[in-house]
């Protein structure tokens, strides 16, 4: 069973994102943000890792960069609904394998997350976007917004399935 750590600041988005990959039998695992995710990737060996840009205490590419010296390190799908170039540059140079833009459909998900897990082990760092509409229309789809709530700082976030 490959195992696989989603490491995502929203919490719904991580309870979705479990429940999406242990349904297609893949073993789980959460972390809130990239100090938690270095150190449970210390801990035990992951297969890959769903990973979320802007969070707090340690970002996903700062954690991306962390892990690149590593021998045996985990393939990385970059999650975001950051759309600035640099962002996708940095992860690209960061050796991120794949790059995601939220929201994205549980199909097209489960998708980019095997073809990542069953591509050769020398195939060199294939980074490409999954537009939001991938998918076919009448699959069930997995979707989720964030905000920032005026005044408070706080993200807010809302998921459907």
């Amino acid at each position: 069973m490959k195992k696989i750590l989603v490491v995502d600041d929203d919490r719904t988005t991580r309870h979705v994102l479990q429940k999406v990959l242990a349904g297609a039998g893949f073993s789980t695992t959460v972390a809130k943000d990239g100090v938690e995710a270095l150190t449970l990737v210390g801990k035990k060996r992951f297969d890959l890792l769903l990973l979320d840009v802007w969070m707090p205490r340690m970002n996903g590419l700062d954690l991306l960069a962390r892990l690149r010296p590593r021998k045996a390190k985990p393939r990385v799908v970059i999650m975001t609904s950051d759309d600035a170039p640099e962002t996708l540059l940095k992860a690209v140079r960061e050796q991120a394998f794949r790059y995601v833009h939220k929201p994205v459909k549980a199909t097209a998900l489960l998708q980019t997350v095997r073809e990542t897990l069953e591509a050769p082990e020398d195939s060199t760092s294939r980074t490409s976007r999954t537009p939001p509409s991938a998918g076919r229309p009448t699959d069930r789809s997995l979707t989720w917004t964030s905000a920032r709530k005026k005044g408070s700082g706080r993200a807010a976030s809302a998921c459907s399935w």
